[in-house]
C-alpha cells in the first residue's frame, strides 16, 4: 500500500479530523517512549531495592551486574541488533562506564575495525582499555599499537600505551629492557605533545636511567626540577643520579637540601651514606646506614645501590661485597 493509499484511509478513518495534527500527536507520542521506557526501568530499581519485602523477590538487577545482557545474550538480541553496528558500539560504551570489561570487549570484538581505516581507532583505543582493565597485557598494547597507528599523535592512546611499556620494563624478565626502550621513546613522543609535562619528564628519566643513560636523564631531571623547584622527591632523583655520573659533590648538594627540609628522610640518609662510602668514609657510611636495615625493604634497597655502584665501577667490588656483608652480619 503506497503513502497516499495510507493517507487517505486515514483521513476516511478520522472523519475530517486534521491530518497533520493526527501525525503531530503520533510522532510526540512516539519521542516519549524512551522516556517511559527510562521512568519504567527507575520504578522497577526503586521496587527492587527500596521495598520493605524485597527479599521476596529475585533482584534482576543484581542478576543483571554478575552476568550483564548483550546482543549475544540469545538468538533473538542477536537477530535483532546484530547488524546495528552504532547500537552496539553505544552498549559496549555503556558497560565500560559500569565497569563491565570483558562484556563490553565482547561487543567490541565483534564490531567492523579493519585495521588500516583512521575511523576505526576508537574502537582499538577502547578494546585497548579493556584489556588493560582485564590485565591482558600484551592485547592491550597490541590494540593500543594498531590504534597509535591509525591515529597517530593521541595523547590518550599515547598515555596508556606506554604506562604498559612502563610497568614490564620495570619487571624482571627478559624482555623488561625492550619493554622500557618503548617506554622512553614514547614519553619522548608525548613530551613533544606536551613539553612542560611533569609526570613525562620524571619518567622518561626513570626509563633513561634503567637503561644506563644517566647523563640524558640528567636533562629530563634538571628540567623537571626547574619546573617544580620544591620536590624533594625529584631532588632525591636528581642526586641519585648525579651519583651514578660520578659527580658526588653536586649530588651531595641536593641530598643535603632535602636533609635540611626533613632530617628523617631515609632515602637521603641512604644517599648521603653511599656518598661517604664513595669519600673512602667507611665507618662514617656504615653508622648512617645500620638505623635504616630494621625494614627489609631498606635492606634490599641499600643492596641495589651498592651493586649499582660496583657495576659502574664508582665502588670497588670488594668493598660493596666486604661492606654488604658488615651490614647484613651488623659487624661494625
Amino acid at each position: 500500500m503506497g503513502e497516499a493509499a495510507i493517507e487517505a484511509q486515514l483521513r476516511q478513518q478520522l472523519d475530517g479530523e486534521d491530518i497533520d495534527e493526527f501525525i503531530a500527536s503520533a510522532e510526540k507520542a512516539a519521542a516519549k517512549k524512551p522516556d517511559i521506557r527510562r521512568q519504567y526501568i527507575f520504578d522497577l530499581y526503586r521496587f527492587f531495592h527500596s521495598y520493605p519485602y524485597k527479599q521476596q523477590f529475585t533482584n534482576p538487577f543484581a542478576l543483571l551486574k554478575e552476568h550483564p545482557i548483550t546482543p549475544y545474550s540469545n538468538e533473538w538480541l542477536t537477530m535483532l541488533l546484530g547488524a546495528e553496528t552504532d547500537e552496539m558500539a553505544h552498549y559496549a560504551d555503556f558497560l565500560m562506564r559500569k565497569e563491565f570489561y570483558a562484556t563490553a570487549l565482547q561487543l567490541l570484538e565483534h564490531l567492523d575495525k579493519n585495521e588500516f581505516e583512521e575511523k576505526y581507532a576508537s574502537i582499538w583505543q577502547k578494546m585497548g582499555f579493556c584489556h588493560q582493565k582485564l590485565s591482558h597485557t600484551a592485547d592491550a598494547i597490541k590494540a593500543y599499537d594498531i590504534a597509535n597507528t591509525l591515529k597517530p599523535d593521541s595523547k590518550w592512546t599515547l598515555s596508556h600505551l606506554v604506562s604498559l611499556h612502563f610497568a614490564e620494563g620495570a619487571k624482571p624478565s627478559t624482555a623488561s629492557s625492550s619493554h622500557m626502550e618503548e617506554a622512553t621513546r614514547l614519553y619522548q613522543e608525548l613530551l613533544q605533545i606536551e613539553p612542560e609535562n611533569q609526570r613525562y619528564l620524571l619518567h622518561l628519566s626513570q626509563a633513561l636511567m634503567h637503561g644506563e643513560r644517566y647523563e640524558e636523564a640528567l636533562q629530563s631531571l634538571y628540567k623537571a626540577l626547574y619546573l617544580d623547584e620544591t620536590s624533594m622527591p625529584l631532588k632525591l632523583l636528581l642526586g641519585w643520579c648525579l651519583l651514578l655520573c660520578g659527580q658526588k659533590e653536586k649530588a651531595a648538594k641536593y641530598v643535603l637540601e632535602v636533609q635540611a627540609e626533613d632530617a628523617l628522610n631515609e632515602e637521603a640518609q641512604m644517599l648521603f651514606a653511599l656518598i661517604l662510602l664513595m669519600d673512602g668514609k667507611v665507618r662514617e657510611a656504615y653508622h648512617q646506614l645500620t638505623p635504616l636495615l630494621s625494614t627489609t625493604e631498606n635492606q634490599q634497597k641499600i643492596a641495589d645501590k651498592l651493586m649499582t655502584l660496583a657495576h659502574l665501577n664508582l665502588l670497588d667490588s670488594t668493598s660493596e661485597i666486604l661492606f654488604s656483608d658488615a651490614l647484613t652480619l651488623n659487624i661494625d
